[in-house]
């Protein structure tokens, strides 16, 4: 399949015209993994978009992954046949160059790439970089500013857009006046370090922060942007900084999302020509329970503050999709297309939903129609489209993934309405239900008389092999009902031996089953099978069935090497400073029940507490005790714990949780412990401060839960 030369997408330079894509066919897209990530040395976790250039080829980052693990910067070759090459221009060290690379890349008209990463090894806070072209890799990299943390800003985490005159603009998530992030400029320079502008910081709290969208840039040189956060509603918001001699640059809130139905936490935005903007939410909305699946919207553009919002779609979480993590593009007609990383599959089977590619039709009214365009499965297609998409002037569309793949480490993928093909052994390019021939088994007349080219239809050929393409070079499994066996077959069994066709070998049973070792290795040609062995056929030349048949061997519980039938106990001492023994009986199946521990007892005094850094129970001394509100007194396991771990997650069933003891106070505020109930007159100075103070944390701590799900957690 010959594929169009995808459309140049040039650092998104202008306000409207960079987002205005060919309209697409939405309908009957087949999946084609352009490169399924291997991990280090390949990229790994891709989270970003791609961008490509006038040649068709595609370019990417990957958080991970590299010589170093650091991440990458990929090129995706186009070749003639429609597939691609993928070539490792950069991998990150970690060092001055950086690291983590989440966004994507932008490009100048000499071919170079821009991008941002997360974090450096030697101060952590990110920098921007520029890769130059080269004949061979590593492309050269020119680090072009390192943040110095504090108000300077750190911890790039969106892609960057730059001017006609060559400036870059972007954000970083942290840092500024308030620790709640940035908006900087970089003037171009002949050399590096590029001269920084401190546009705008932001306050935090209701006025928003933590930026980590890209910026779009208008013809005036005004920026907007999304907050994930802030806004009246703490939901985030939509805001616009009005281009200024000096800085810092006026900020205008646009929209404030509610929450609920409204939407939180927006994505985007990209712009029409009318300088209306769009995005999404990834949560928010009315599907998914309290929290939402996330929503698109759309802001008209008003001469005054708050601009209108409509509401486009709200994602359900089911077949449609859910909890949109990027925004929208759209195409010349004024359709929307983006990605979910969640809902999605519904076909159980052990399956996940792992998200959806889907596009929304432009309509006179909302709800806007929505249709997915393909459903991942998280197996080897890829699952969980963090990144938003890239669009050619055919319709072909194409994305990434941050999981599966071969080696579940991501993919590149292209999902294009062209008929699916598969590529035969010569190098032919077949259509959906042709054919190619392979040789027959060895043993089999026919082994190597058959053709190389594939015909698109037509019967088998005698003694040779069929395999049918049934989706994008995907072959089906060899036909071999017309290779025709040249001698009996026979098969070769463990002990050398040769066994003729319906001969049987045993094998040991499965680890953990009566008569692991106790299989002999001759095979007999004919008979049952032997008691507590397993037994494989000779089905054809050189093939044993399988899986072996092992109905004749027996369920048994291990221990230590040792095997346990069915129906036996083991007993052995108690376990943490617990005296006495305690006994657990092998169930059927071969499962170990649980230990009966009822009569294992701790030293007098102490308390059975759970260690969480072992997961072991283990007698201690308790902390002084406390008095709750209904006057029942408690005590509290030792300092066994790791710091910041919440007990109420880990406690023994039945043992409840609170907090520790320090010197001063009688209450350590970092820190819970598992109790074991009341022993004794209250001691030591704890008091209702204490009191009031782990009730002060637990509200805290229910805050803190409320934070949203946001899956940019950085490594």
């Amino acid at each position: 399949m010959k594929r169009n030369a995808c459309a140049r997408r040039l650092a998104a330079l202008m306000f409207a015209g960079s987002f205005i894509l060919t309209a697409a066919q939405a309908q009957a897209l087949t999946l084609i993994t352009l490169h399924p990530f291997a991990g280090s040395p390949d990229g790994s976790e891709p989270f970003a978009n791609l961008i490509s250039d006038a040649a068709g080829n595609l370019y990417g980052t990957t958080t991970r992954g590299g010589t170093n693990n650091f991440g990458t910067v990929f090129k995706l070759t186009a070749n003639a046949g429609g597939s691609y090459t993928e070539t490792v221009l950069y991998s990150f060290t970690g060092g001055a160059d950086g690291s983590v690379p989440y966004s994507a890349l932008i490009s100048d008209a000499a071919g170079n790439l821009y991008g941002t990463t997360t974090g450096d090894i030697s101060a952590g806070n990110g920098n921007i970089f520029m890769l130059s072209p080269s004949a061979t890799t590593p492309w050269p990299i020119t680090v072009l500013y390192n943040f110095a943390g504090g108000t300077d800003g750190s911890r790039p985490l969106a892609a960057l857009v730059a001017d006609p005159s060559g400036n870059l603009y972007g954000t970083t998530f942290q840092g500024g006046a308030s620790f709640s992030g940035t908006v900087f400029m970089l003037t171009r320079s002949a050399s590096a370090p590029w001269p920084k502008t401190l546009l705008f910081s932001f306050a935090g709290g209701a006025a928003g922060g933590l930026p980590q969208e890209p910026l779009i840039l208008d013809a005036a040189g005004n920026l907007y942007g999304t907050l994930t956060s802030g806004g009246a509603s703490s939901a985030g918001l939509v805001f616009m900084l009005t281009r200024s001699a000096a800085a810092p640059w006026p900020e205008t809130v646009l929209y404030s999302f509610a929450g609920g139905a409204d939407g939180a936490a927006p994505n985007g935005p990209i712009a029409d020509a009318s300088g209306n903007l769009y995005g999404t939410t990834i949560g928010g909305g009315i599907g998914c329970g309290v929290g939402g699946c996330g929503t698109v919207f759309m802001l008209t553009r008003s001469a005054t503050a708050p601009w209108t919002k409509t509401l486009l779609y709200t994602f359900s979480g089911a077949a449609d999709g859910g909890t949109p993590e990027s925004g929208v593009v759209m195409d010349s007609a004024g359709n929307l297309y983006g990605t979910t990383t969640g809902g999605g599959y519904q076909g159980g089977g052990g399956i996940s939903p792992s998200g959806v590619v889907y596009k929304l039709t432009a309509a006179a009214n909302a709800p806007w129609p929505q249709t997915v365009l393909y459903t991942f499965t998280g197996q080897t297609d890829g699952g969980y489209p963090y990144g938003g998409l890239l669009i050619d002037t055919a319709g072909n569309v194409y994305g990434t993934t941050v999981a599966g793949g071969t080696s579940n480490n991501g993919t590149a993928f292209e999902l294009t309405s062209a008929p699916a093909t598969c590529t035969d052994n010569a190098g032919g390019i077949v259509q959906i239900g042709g054919k190619q021939f392979v040789p027959c088994p060895a043993g089999e007349v026919g082994t190597s008389a058959c053709p190389p080219i594939s015909p698109v239809v037509g019967p088998g050929l005698p003694n040779c092999g069929t395999e049918i393409c049934i989706a994008q070079n995907t072959w089906s499994s060899p036909d071999f009902s017309l290779c025709t066996q040249s001698v009996a077959p026979t098969c070769l069994d463990n002990s050398g031996v040769t066994v003729p066709l319906g001969g049987k070998q045993f094998v040991p049973c499965p680890a953990g089953q009566v008569g692991t070792a106790a299989c002999p290795s001759v095979s007999p040609v004919i008979g049952p099978g032997l008691p507590n062995c397993g037994t494989e056929i000779c089905v054809a030349q050189n093939t044993w069935s399988s899986p072996p048949d092992f109905g004749k061997c027996d369920a048994a519980c291990t221990d230590n090497g040792s095997i346990f039938p069915v129906g036996t106990t083991e007993t052995e001492n108690c376990t943490g400073g617990q005296s006495g023994t305690q006994s657990r009986t092998c169930n059927a199946g071969g499962n170990w029940g649980p230990w009966n521990t009822s009569a294992c007892v701790c030293p007098t005094g102490e308390l059975l507490c759970l260690n969480t850094s072992t997961l072991a129970k283990q007698c201690v001394i308790p902390l002084p005790g406390i008095t709750d509100t209904s006057g029942a007194f408690h005590a509290w396991c030792g300092n066994i714990l790791n710091d910041n771990i919440d007990c109420s997650t880990s406690c023994p069933a039945g043992v409840p949780c609170g907090p520790a003891f320090d010197n001063a106070h009688h209450i350590q505020t970092t820190d819970m412990y598992c109790g074991d109930g009341s022993i004794g007159p209250r001691t030591g100075g704890g008091s209702d401060v204490a009191l009031v103070t782990f009730l002060a944390l637990m509200a805290v701590w229910s805050v803190a839960g409320l934070w949203h799900r946001r899956r940019r957690a950085l490594r």
